[in-house]
């Protein structure tokens, strides 16, 4: 998963744009593909971690140099993100608490 505020080329800078899943067959045919900030691979797939305010959160992104990534391993992957999006944003919120209680 990667922090938001940390990426904005390649691969997971077109998901946290678009907040749409990238699913590429192949990286090398693809210029979107950033090699200083995406992950070495053959296939890739990255989805946005949406929060309940529909704000991306984060990039969750996955990468096999063997296969490629079907629409059933995106409908999974994307229902993890969905299970990650809470628990996310309730560490956002106990560190912003932590963070005003120490002020």
């Amino acid at each position: 998963l990667f922090d938001c505020t940390q990426v904005n080329a390649g691969i997971v800078g077109v998901v946290l744009s678009t907040s749409h899943p990238v699913n590429l067959p192949s990286t090398v045919a693809d210029g979107r593909f950033d090699s200083a900030t995406d992950l070495n691979s053959t296939a890739l797939i990255a989805l946005p971690v949406i929060g309940s305010q529909g704000r991306v959160l984060g990039v969750l992104e996955a990468c096999d140099s063997i296969n490629t990534f079907s629409t059933t391993d995106e409908q999974l992957l994307l229902l993890l993100c969905s299970l990650l999006a809470p628990r996310i944003e309730l560490d956002e919120s106990r560190r912003l608490a932590r963070r005003d209680h120490h002020m």
